[in-house]
């Protein structure tokens, strides 16, 4: 007796099961992020329904075990210009808020001065839009 399994004609194992491989792994990550979730053991991934989704469709590659995902989604989303779709290189990240002061301060783009005041004694009549 043979220990193969059936598969239909159109079946191929370099495009399908591998397929099948990417969907049960994409779905393992989103279990150990749900354990996670209610506080029942797990691993804190970043993974939400939609990177599972698109981890599933091979849309976005799937990190080892136990890695979060990269921030913004797929790591190609972190090195695609959202203006252009070209390459962008980066140079410094910033997560703490003096750091992201100094960027942004660095680059022209420092903090704004609050919006003016009306003039006093100016009356403000609110109008539906409707």
């Amino acid at each position: 007796m043979q220990d193969k399994k059936w598969q239909p004609q159109w079946w191929t194992q370099d495009k399908h099961e591998s397929g099948w491989e990417r969907v049960k792994e994409a779905m393992k990550r989103d279990w150990v992020q749900t354990k996670s979730d209610f506080g029942a053991g797990g691993r804190e991934l970043d993974q939400d329904v939609d990177d599972t989704l698109k981890q599933a469709a091979g849309k976005d590659a799937i990190p080892p075990a136990g890695t979060p995902n990269a921030p913004g989604g797929s790591p190609a989303a972190l090195t695609t210009c959202p203006r252009c779709g070209g390459v962008t290189r980066w140079i410094e990240a910033a997560t703490k808020p003096d750091a992201i002061a100094r960027l942004l301060a660095k680059h022209g783009l420092g903090p704004r001065p609050p919006p003016k005041p009306p003039p006093k004694g100016q009356l403000r009549l609110a109008f539906p839009l409707a």
